[in-house]
């Protein structure tokens, strides 16, 4: 009998850890996670991309730095397919906006609090076709703003 109880509690938090957030209110969050970081107007950042789920780029398995100075990606080697979609935060909101306008059937994103710049990011075009999940997370983000966020100081260096 405990087997069973645990097996139902254990499936009812994955369901609902899986369902994420609908594509309004993804929008909702974009929007606002957009203009933050927008507000903050960081002069140069990096980070580094990792890709979840089951569509990953096969020149970029374990993802890659990015680094941007003056609003400029910096020319570095690896990931060339993919580069271009995920080397600024201006194109992973792009890239998420893209996403969301092919109304995905499951979204989860994450945002930072201070910068706005998407943490994580999961997206699941069809829920009855498996292997087709994909999505992406920042890690090591480090940057320098013209504009601090509130309660920081002016030149703020932040790691995730």
């Amino acid at each position: 009998m405990h087997n069973g109880l645990a097996f139902l509690v254990i499936a009812t938090i994955t369901s609902e850890a899986a369902m994420g957030d609908s594509p309004a209110e993804v929008v909702a969050k974009l929007d606002s996670a957009e203009a933050l970081w927008n507000r903050t107007e960081p002069s140069a950042y990096a980070f580094r991309v990792t890709f979840r789920g089951m569509v990953r780029p096969a020149d970029c398995m374990d993802g890659f730095l990015a680094v941007v100075a003056a609003g400029v990606s910096q020319d570095l080697q690896g990931c060339e397919s993919v580069r271009a979609d995920y080397d600024t935060i201006p194109a992973l909101f792009r890239l998420i906006r893209a996403e969301l306008s092919q109304a995905p059937e499951e979204v989860d994103v994450k945002f930072d609090q201070s910068y706005g710049y998407p943490i994580e990011f999961y997206v699941n075009p069809r829920k009855d076709i498996h292997d087709e999940e994909s999505g992406f997370a920042i890690r090591d983000f480090k940057c320098n703003t013209r504009t601090a966020p509130p309660n920081t100081s002016l030149e703020r260096t932040r790691e995730e």
